[in-house]
């Protein structure tokens, strides 16, 4: 089976997930993976820290990403209309947001856990 350019994009960026987040996910899933004419799309779930959901979206190059903490509503991470292309340190980025989604999360919880 031949990888399309989509299936490309979602390994490439899951293995920079895995580089950044290392040990504080799990329960990674991909979803969604479309490449034809006018439709790109891949979405990527995973658990952090053992205490929220995550959702990378991408479609035709935009992207959101959003955690869920308690409940259906997610609280988006990224900014509106952000462009993958755009990104050139995804590493930076995504410890950007590493620190956006623990400010959420209860100190004493990353200590016991050992994330601090």
């Amino acid at each position: 089976m031949e990888l399309n350019n989509m299936d490309i994009l979602s390994d490439e960026f899951f293995d920079i997930v895995k580089r950044v987040f290392k040990d504080k996910i799990n329960g990674i899933v991909f979803d969604d993976i479309v490449d034809e004419p006018n439709r790109h799309t891949f979405k990527l779930k995973f658990r952090i820290y053992n205490f929220a959901g995550v959702r990378f979206i991408y479609e035709n190059d935009l992207f959101e990403i959003y955690a869920f903490f308690n409940g259906d509503e997610g609280i988006l991470l990224s900014k509106e209309n952000s462009h993958y292309s755009e990104i050139s340190d995804w590493d930076s980025y995504l410890k950007e947001i590493m620190t956006k989604i623990e400010s959420y999360i209860p100190e004493k919880y990353l200590k016991a856990k050992g994330w601090r």
